[in-house]
């Protein structure tokens, strides 16, 4: 809401903002695209997932269970190994978004500063 009616920001407005918060992206407070701030890059988008890790067999077996198969110790690998890609995709996104909660903060702080 500016001057007490609800509008989109005239250009002098943006570059006012833009001048008084050098990095602060345009686009994300317009737009809504990319991130909040210029200091850092300008997308999240996650980076490509590493090759999985195999663990190394046990060297000592339990012997209440017997010892699987081939077949099912490669299905349990191959399982194990998505279950890693999912964990690592998954911090990935919780970080995106504690960094997109750190530059809101960020803004909201130098708005504050600007106000006083």
């Amino acid at each position: 809401m500016l001057g007490g009616r609800m509008s989109k920001p005239s250009f002098d407005t943006l570059e006012k903002i833009k001048a008084q918060y050098p990095q602060v992206n345009l686009e994300w407070l317009v737009m809504g695209n990319g991130s909040p701030l210029l200091t850092r890059t300008n997308t999240y988008a996650l980076p490509p997932e590493p090759a999985p890790t195999m663990l190394a067999e046990p060297p000592i077996k339990p012997l209440s269970k017997p010892a699987p198969s081939q077949a099912e110790a490669a299905e349990l690998r191959a399982a194990l190994a998505e279950c890693q890609k999912e964990l690592a995709a998954w911090q990935e996104k919780a970080e995106t978004y504690r960094q997109l909660a750190e530059d809101r903060q960020t803004i909201i702080e130098l708005m504050k500063k600007a106000a006083r």
